[in-house]
């Protein structure tokens, strides 16, 4: 791969513009634009300063056969960074399916004889052991899917901010 396929490649798995690079580069559009087709190649600060922004190494970026090896594990760390993205909504996804089923368990199952309410408020009023772990189980799932609320929320400001 050349240098000017691995730089389109790089920028756009990093989800930025020919604009965007170039303002965190500090130069124009243009320069990177004839980066990207060819016509010329950075000098070596802002050779550093790639390898820097992608995560690769200047080897990786000069040799056009240095591309096996590093891409796949450019490939592997950018499948690291997506699937960390990813992790918290499935957790909150997760914790909502929990809260539901102990909802309808608390909702349908009798846990003690002696309130005077059926149902959730029956559940509520409960100390026995079952409904404590329920309560329990909860609790926690409550806890995950805050915590997992905020770090969305904290990666979506992080990425509008890198764009």
């Amino acid at each position: 791969m050349k240098f000017y396929e691995k730089i389109i490649l790089l920028r756009k798995q990093k989800g930025l513009t020919q604009e965007a690079l170039a303002f965190k580069l500090g130069i124009s559009r243009q320069a990177i634009s004839k980066w990207e087709t060819g016509e010329c190649e950075p000098d070596i600060s802002k050779l550093k300063e790639l390898a820097k922004l992608f995560n690769v190494s200047i080897d990786y970026l000069l040799f056009d056969d240095y591309e096996d090896k590093i891409d796949s594990n450019e490939s592997n760390y950018i499948n690291k960074i997506v699937i960390n993205k990813n992790y918290w909504p499935i957790v909150a996804i997760t914790s909502i399916i929990v809260l539901l089923a102990m909802i309808l368990i608390c909702i349908f199952v009798e846990f003690d004889l002696n309130t005077n309410h059926s149902g959730f408020i029956g559940f509520l009023e409960s100390w026995n052991l079952e409904a404590t772990i329920i309560k329990i189980i909860m609790i926690i799932a409550l806890i995950l899917l805050s915590f997992s609320i905020c770090k969305i929320i904290n990666i979506a400001r992080k990425d509008k901010n890198e764009n």
